[in-house]
C-alpha cells in the first residue's frame, strides 16, 4: 500500500495543467457538440426500435442473457431519464425510451470529445486535434451498423477517453474512478490497465506496478460483484467466434476498412518518430484485436472503439509536423515519458 500511496502522489506539472486551457472557446465548444450530436444520431439510428423496450425491461428485471446483464450502467441511467410512462401506448413508450438513450449517448460522446481534444493537444495544434475529434465521432456514428442491441459502447468510449487523459496527466484518482464506474458498464474497460502499464513504463517500477495492480484489482472486484449479484447465465451468442470470423472473408472487411487507412496514414511517418507514449500505447492494439478475433464478431467495428483514441492521433500525426502541441513548451521527459 505504501507503493500505491507514493504512486498516487506522483503527479507532475502535466497533471496539474488546466483542462483545455485556452482552447475552450464558444466556437470550439459548439464544434465538439455538433460532432457529438452526429455520433449520437448515427448510434441512435442503429438501435433496433422494436426490440428495445423488451431488452431494456429484461436488463432492469435481471433476466437478460450474458454478457449484457453484467453491463448495467447504461440501461440504469437511461431509465432515470426515461421518466414519462404511458403503458397503454407501447409505441410512445418505445419512442421516449429511444430518446432517453439518445440523450445519454449524446452526453457520452460530448464528454469523450472534450477529453479526447485535450488528450490530442499534447502533440498537435488545435485544428489537427479537432480533426482527431471529427474522425472519432464520424467513425463512431457508423461503427454499430452490424450491432443488434448495443447501447453500452458510447459510455465505454467515454470512460476510455477519460482514462487515457487521466493517464496522460497522471490524475490517478480519476483513472481509478473511470475503471470502477466503467466496469459497471462494460468489462472491456480493463484495457485501461494495459494502457497505463505501457504508457507509464519508463517511470520507476515501484510507481507503475502498484497502480497497474490496483486498476486490475478494482476492476475484478467491481465486475466480480456484478457476476455474483446476477449469477451465472447462458450467453446470448457463442463464446468462441473463430469459425464465424474466418468462415467468410467478407466478415473481416469492416475491420480492414477501419484499420488499413489509419495504419497507412500513421506509417507515413516512421514509427520511431511517433511520440514515445503513443508508440507504447499502440502496443495494446495487436493483443486486443487478436482477442476479439477469438471471442467476438469482428465485423462489429464498434468493438474497436477503445483503440481509436490512440490510433487516430497517430494517423493525424503521420501527416502533421511534429511538436505543434503543448509539448513545444514542456520538457522532453514530460512529453515522452
Amino acid at each position: 500500500m505504501t507503493g500505491v500511496r507514493a504512486a498516487m502522489r506522483s503527479v507532475n506539472a502535466r497533471g496539474r495543467r488546466n483542462f483545455l486551457s485556452g482552447d475552450l472557446t464558444p466556437g470550439i465548444g459548439a464544434l465538439v457538440l455538433m460532432l457529438a450530436l452526429v455520433a449520437a444520431l448515427g448510434w441512435s439510428n442503429s438501435i433496433h426500435p422494436r426490440r428495445l423496450l423488451g431488452w431494456h425491461e429484461g436488463m432492469l428485471a435481471g433476466t437478460a442473457a450474458a454478457p449484457d446483464q453484467y453491463r448495467v450502467l447504461t440501461p440504469t441511467l437511461a431509465d432515470l431519464i426515461f421518466w414519462i410512462r404511458a403503458p397503454e401506448d407501447p409505441a410512445f413508450v418505445t419512442w421516449v425510451l429511444r430518446h432517453s438513450y439518445f440523450i445519454l449517448h449524446f452526453f457520452a460522446f460530448t464528454v469523450a470529445g472534450f477529453f479526447f481534444l485535450s488528450f490530442c493537444r499534447r502533440w498537435m495544434n488545435l485544428p489537427r486535434a479537432l480533426l482527431c475529434v471529427a474522425l472519432l465521432m464520424g467513425i463512431s456514428s457508423v461503427s454499430n451498423l452490424y450491432g443488434f442491441m448495443q447501447v453500452t459502447d458510447p459510455l465505454h468510449l467515454m470512460f476510455v477517453t477519460i482514462g487515457l487523459w487521466a493517464i496522460q496527466r497522471r490524475v490517478h484518482l480519476l483513472l481509478v474512478a473511470a475503471m470502477v464506474i466503467g466496469a459497471t458498464n462494460r468489462e472491456g474497460i480493463l484495457v485501461l490497465a494495459g494502457y497505463y502499464a505501457l504508457m507509464e513504463w519508463p517511470r520507476p517500477r515501484r510507481e507503475v506496478v502498484p497502480i497497474t495492480l490496483l486498476l486490475v484489482v478494482v476492476w475484478a472486484a467491481t465486475y466480480g460483484a456484478l457476476r455474483l449479484a446476477y449469477g451465472p447465465r447462458e450467453y446470448a451468442a457463442d463464446v468462441v467466434m473463430l469459425a464465424y470470423n474466418f468462415g467468410n472473408v467478407w466478415v473481416l472487411l469492416p475491420l480492414l476498412l477501419l484499420l488499413v487507412p489509419l495504419g497507412l496514414t500513421a506509417f507515413q511517418r516512421p514509427s520511431g518518430e511517433w511520440p514515445a507514449v503513443l508508440r507504447r500505447a499502440a502496443l495494446v492494439a495487436p493483443p486486443f484485436i487478436l482477442l476479439h478475433l477469438v471471442i467476438a464478431r469482428v465485423e462489429e467495428v464498434r468493438l474497436l472503439l477503445p483503440l481509436l483514441p490512440v490510433l487516430i492521433p497517430l494517423a493525424v500525426l503521420g501527416i502533421s509536423e511534429p511538436n505543434q502541441g503543448e509539448c513545444e513548451t514542456e520538457t522532453a521527459a514530460d512529453c515522452e515519458a
